[in-house]
């Protein structure tokens, strides 16, 4: 890449991206990079409207969202979003924020929707999950989690929604809980053997 960051996050489809985190300053930054597998090469895209790391993004219908973070004073609300279609290099526009502003939060997708859960506003962990519909540009409250968390992995696997480990303020966690989008509850399964926070979580 063309400058140091970290805890950025990766985009979708045929190419990669990195968007935000914190640079060699321990600041929030708005750059977003390319990454062409097919030429090997990085480039530079439009900046997020505003700096921010502790970000979480998903990419849905060659859309990039990037929800939430921390902008060095604050945690964020705020959603952006990356239309692909409209220019050759994307065009970075506000959606609709959050309900909750969340720092460290999990996002994922399901169907044609958005889920994001836990993180943290500056006060304390969440157990809350909230939905985004991209149709109609609304944030919808769903049922909360069992246990607050912060930094944990939020992935779907056969239709239901899996958020594992994080940290609860005092903890990392090892519980697993799983949520049925049919009944709209979440319910604990089988705990992972190693306690761990700020991981990735894929389906296989």
């Amino acid at each position: 890449m063309q400058g140091p960051r970290t805890r950025a996050r990766l985009g979708a489809n045929e190419v990669l991206l990195v968007v935000g985190g914190f640079g060699s300053q321990q600041s929030p930054i708005d750059v977003v990079e390319k990454y062409d597998p097919k030429t090997q090469e990085w480039s530079f895209l439009p900046s997020i409207t505003r700096k921010r790391r502790y970000v979480a993004s998903v990419s849905l219908h060659d859309r990039i969202y990037v929800i939430g973070g921390y902008d060095g004073r604050s945690r964020l609300s705020s959603v952006e979003c990356l239309d692909s279609t409209a220019d050759e290099d994307g065009v970075w526009y506000s959606v609709a924020p959050m309900n909750v502003r969340r720092g460290l939060a999990g996002a994922t997708t399901l169907g044609d929707m958005i889920y994001v859960s836990g993180g943290f506003d500056g006060s304390r962990r969440h157990t809350s999950m909230e939905r985004y519909d991209p149709n109609i540009d609304q944030w919808s409250m769903l049922g909360d989690m069992q246990t607050a968390r912060e930094g944990a992995g939020l992935v779907v696997a056969s239709g239901v929604i899996y958020c594992l480990g994080g940290y609860d303020g005092l903890n990392i966690l090892n519980s697993v809980e799983k949520y049925d989008p049919h009944t709209g509850h979440w319910t604990n399964v089988t705990p992972m053997a190693t306690k761990r926070s700020d991981m990735m979580a894929i389906p296989c």
